[in-house]
């Protein structure tokens, strides 16, 4: 029995070809980076996360008024948190 060369076997015992540039350079900076001291460092700048229980319709709503607004539901959370000291400010005076 001889061996064949790697033309000659059939395209699905060959390995994919490598992928293209622009696809590898996506591939290696998709998701979240891990720092050094094991937090996750996102694009936003955020590595903490924020756990709460919320009604069904308040996630919906959320959901729904960030993608309205063109915003990450953290943003929009970092704004409402801006419009509550505003209004309490406004309170004290």
């Amino acid at each position: 029995m001889s061996v064949k060369k790697d033309s000659a076997l059939p395209s699905r015992f060959l390995p994919p070809p490598p992928p293209e540039d622009n696809v590898k350079r996506a591939l290696n900076h998709y998701g979240d980076v891990r720092r050094e001291d094991g937090k996750i460092s996102r694009k936003t700048g955020r590595d903490v996360q924020f756990a709460t229980i919320v009604t069904p319709e308040f996630k919906k709503w959320m959901k729904e008024e960030a993608k309205r607004r063109g915003k990450k539901q953290c943003v929009l959370l970092e704004d409402m948190r801006a419009a509550y000291l505003k209004v309490q400010a406004e309170k004290v005076r």
